[in-house]
């Protein structure tokens, strides 16, 4: 029990022999009418609360995106589908940052009629970027004297994307130098430009370029049959989003930015590129075709964990994966990572300060400097 529900009880074990006094001394039977009522009405309204706390249902409503660091309005709805009113329900509220790691809680108190629903409307905010879970931890039927309550159900809950904002990058090569020019082999599994190389035959959909159209084909089955080219090792490009557990939330803050600030850059320029991102101990994997598809890419990015074996797990059961060249942002680089990226030619993006002498294609920044340097950055 929390203090003031303690101190409710104190007062209520207090309040109930005196009233019995004072009706002793005085014989007034509204003191006998008072200490009987007080003394039915919390256990018994406790009993009926009982009854009906499987009757309560908690909905929450957001909207799916809203800017870093700018208040969003959160509505809370409470339904109780019982024939008994409820004089005080209090919601308890969590809001936490998947990305970062923080949270944060909230409680709101409404009162329920029968047969009907009450609603709060509350403004939040998160300073860093992320992917918010936003939940109804616990809900508390009180009674009307605010001393006894019961638990009922609350398994609501609804995320929220915190965009990050996107720096300016100096300048970006139009073209990849692979580290070893000699390789003519292709990227597994992800589609390209070079029809010399077929990534896979399917069904034709409106969208598709008839260059794609396999023409002896198509006339066999007598169905618009296309191509997909396949992706040529030296050209693919993958970014990976690194947030370690160690990450302080300014960290993990900053990386997202730096992350999305390559991709919005390299969309910009009219690339296709891969991203990678790990979450609960998997790493996931999404293909940027064009520039319609890059807010969809920076959302998915904000849903990253907090996460040590993500590219390990990858390794040890795909080993490294078949990219031409990879821009790594994280805080720092490992052997793990290194084992993840292979062969790729890397360029790395560290959240970090400087500390001797860096490797090569290694770029530090800090949660205080990295937008004046992503400005003056070539990659």
């Amino acid at each position: 029990m929390k203090a003031v529900e303690i101190l409710r009880l104190i007062l209520w074990l207090a309040a109930l022999p005196l009233l019995f006094a004072l009706y002793a001394l005085s014989n007034n039977p509204l003191l006998l009418v008072a200490a009987v009522f007080i003394s039915i009405a919390p256990p018994l309204f406790m009993l009926l609360e009982f009854l009906i706390r499987d009757r309560c249902d908690v909905k929450i409503r957001i909207n799916p995106t809203c800017n870093r660091g700018e208040s969003f309005i959160c509505e809370f709805e409470i339904k109780n589908a019982s024939i008994i009113p409820i004089p005080r329900a209090v919601l308890e509220i969590t809001c936490k940052n998947i990305l970062t790691g923080e949270s944060m809680e909230h409680s709101i108190a409404m009162l329920i009629p029968a047969y009907g629903s009450s609603s709060r409307k509350i403004k939040l905010s998160s300073k860093h970027c992320g992917e918010l879970k936003i939940s109804a931890a616990s809900l508390r039927l009180v009674e009307m004297l605010g001393i006894f309550h019961v638990n009922a159900r609350a398994n609501a809950e609804q995320f929220i994307i915190m965009l990050p904002e996107t720096s300016e990058l100096l300048r970006i090569q139009s073209g990849y130098t692979p580290s070893n020019p000699d390789n003519d082999s292709y990227a597994d599994g992800i589609r390209g430009d070079d029809y010399s190389e077929v990534l896979q035959l399917r069904d034709y959909v409106p969208g598709d370029s008839l260059k794609q159209i396999h023409w002896k084909l198509s006339g066999k089955l007598d169905r618009l049959i296309v191509r997909e080219a396949s992706m040529p090792v030296l050209r693919s490009l993958l970014i990976c989003m690194d947030n370690p557990s160690d990450c302080t939330a300014a960290e993990s803050d900053a990386i997202a930015e730096i992350t999305a600030s390559v991709c919005r850059i390299l969309s910009d320029s009219g690339m296709v590129f891969s991203i990678s991102r790990p979450q609960s101990g998997i790493c996931g994997f999404m293909k940027v075709e064009s520039k319609m598809q890059l807010p969809q890419a920076i959302e998915w990015l904000m849903g990253c964990t907090r996460d040590d074996y993500a590219y390990p797990n990858y390794i040890e059961q795909n080993g490294a994966v078949s990219f031409g060249k990879i821009i790594w942002c994280g805080k720092r680089f490992t052997d793990a990572a290194a084992a993840f990226c292979g062969n790729a030619e890397i360029t790395m993006l560290l959240c970090a300060e400087a500390n001797g002498t860096l490797a090569e294609g290694a770029h530090c920044l800090t949660p205080e400097n990295y937008r004046d340097l992503l400005s003056h950055l070539e990659l």
